[in-house]
This record gives C-alpha cells, structure tokens and sequence, in this order.
C-alpha cells in the first residue's frame, strides 16, 4: 500500500479550498474595511476627547488642529494629511515644534498626540466648508462651533462613521439615519 495523495484527492481538495476562498474573500475585504474605517474614527475621536479632558483638568486652552502634514498648524483644512493636538496658553490656535522638544515653540504649549495621514483610500469629510482647527476652553466648550466629520471609503455612506462635536463640547460618535453623511 502506497502513502501519499492521488492526484484526483488532491485535484478535489484544491477545488473545495478554492471554493471556501471564493466564499469567504467579500467577508474578509468588507472586515478590512471596516477596521480602516474604525481606526481613523477611532484616532480622531482619540484627539478630541483628549483635548476636551486636558483642556478642563489643566484650565487651559487646548487645540486639535490640521497639519497638512506638516509639523505645525498649518490654517488649511487638510484633515487627511494629519493633525495635532496641543496646550495653547496664548489661544493663538498656532504651534510650530522646529526643535522637536514635545513644545510649541512660541507659546511654550504641550503637544500631547500628533495623528500621521489617513491611510489611501480613507476620506475625511466635514459639514462646515473650512474648519482648521477645533479649540476647547478651559470649560470644555469647542469655541461655540458645531461640526460633523465623516469617515469614509469607497464603499460610501452606508458605511461611514461620523462624529459630531456640539458647541459645549460633547464629543460623539452616530451613525443615524438624519446624520446626513456625505462622502462625496
């Protein structure tokens, strides 16, 4: 008696392996997808609540900015490319960190998270046309600004997570039905 496989054994195995592949290969790629998604809302979210807690425990300014993938606030809305959060004892909304030390350089500010860029094919939206910055008094208030970002892909709305930041501050996450997503 031989050991081994024949080639018809073998032949069957590749087919039903190759099936099972077949099947489950969409599952994979929408979980993929769905933990990119997760885990830029998941860093955004991050920034802002820990603006929001650093901002009321310390009584100072604190701001989460667009970087633009630069290593300041650069005052463009490139949310996509990056963003930081810091201390702003001077509330000029500005830090600029040349010598790498964790502080702004004109104002003497903390920096407490920097966010890399969004990975490819991550987009992220916003329902006011410019929003460079979001600024959170020593109260926790966001400056009297009302904002929604959305994080999307290419599979669209369905599939978008949004966070909503009121003017008292309140930072949180929805995926309701009124939440006009647009990922456009």
């Amino acid at each position: 008696m031989s050991k081994g496989f024949t080639l018809v054994e073998l032949i069957v195995v590749s087919a039903l392996v190759s099936i099972l592949l077949a099947i489950a290969s969409p599952s994979v790629a929408a979980l993929i997808g769905d933990n990119r998604l997760s885990r830029a809302h998941n860093e955004l979210l991050t920034h802002l609540r820990t603006a929001r807690q650093t901002a009321v425990y310390h009584q100072t300014s604190t701001v989460v900015c667009a970087t633009g993938g630069t290593p300041d606030c650069d005052k463009t809305d490139q949310w996509e490319l990056g963003w930081m959060t810091f201390t702003d004892p001077n509330g000029d909304e500005q830090c600029r960190d040349s010598d790498l030390d964790g502080r702004c350089d004109d104002d003497g500010g903390r920096i407490i998270r920097v966010a890399e860029s969004l990975p490819p094919g991550i987009r992220l939206r916003k329902t006011r046309t410019s929003i460079a910055y979001l600024r959170f008094d020593a109260a926790g208030a966001a400056g009297g600004i009302n904002a929604r970002f959305f994080v999307c892909d290419g599979r669209g709305e369905p599939y978008a997570k949004s966070l909503v930041i009121s003017a008292t501050g309140r930072v949180r996450t929805t995926r309701d039905a009124d939440d006009y997503l647009r990922c456009a």
